[in-house]
């Protein structure tokens, strides 16, 4: 099968979780149907087998399986029997891996991991920091608003309090000044000073503002 022919360019072992595969062997032996020499090879895998068994282990490469499985393929055509197919003789085995090698620690890798921590702590406080600042920042805000909103109310204030002096100004100061009351000329003369005082208030606004 392609999908297993891969197995053969590694030297993986496989870890037998159960005794079919020695049935396997033994019935392959039992035929008498093997060439002297694969007979051997499987009676000197067997034993290997009983071996490793007995100590819980199993350790045989995927070209073992295939090797037990022609031959168990050879002595069942010789009895027109039907042998396992390999992927059954498969699940009876499970890949054991070898344990990565373990890395020796270098001075230079315990203190670069120690520089990371830090930073990694320094970049965690900070941003701690950040949402304390953060959070103060709104109240921060309102009071400048607040400030500024006082500011402007005061500016106005002053200002139509001026627009109206000057036109109380005007008015009163021409009734006083008339031997007989003249509302017209009172008027007048209140609102051209109400005017101008509106338009000096008005440049230094836009002086000041713009």
């Amino acid at each position: 099968m392609a999908v297993h022919s891969n197995f053969d360019e590694y030297s993986y072992d496989m870890l037998s979780v159960s005794r079919d595969i020695l049935t396997h062997c033994d019935t392959a032996l039992s035929r008498n149907t093997l060439d002297p020499s694969k007979q051997r090879k499987l009676e000197s895998m067997r034993s290997q087998l009983n071996q490793s068994d007995q100590e819980k282990r199993v350790t045989l490469k995927y070209s073992d399986i295939k090797f037990l499985h022609s031959c168990l393929q050879e002595s069942c055509d010789e009895n027109k029997e039907s042998s396992p197919h390999l992927y059954e003789l498969m699940e009876m085995t499970s890949l054991q891996l070898p344990s990565p090698p373990s890395l020796d620690k270098s001075d230079a890798y315990v203190a670069r991991m120690e520089r990371l921590r830090l930073l990694a702590e320094e970049a965690e406080y900070q941003k701690m920091t950040k949402n304390i600042s953060s959070a103060s920042e709104p109240n921060e805000g309102i009071g400048k608003e607040l400030k500024v909103m006082d500011s402007q109310v005061t500016f106005l204030f002053n200002f139509i309090l001026t627009v109206v002096g000057a036109f109380v100004f005007g008015y009163k100061g021409v009734e006083y000044s008339l031997p007989t009351p003249n509302v017209s000329l009172q008027l007048t003369v209140g609102v051209t000073l109400a005017t101008i005082v509106f338009f000096a208030d008005v440049y230094f606004i836009i002086k000041k503002y713009v």
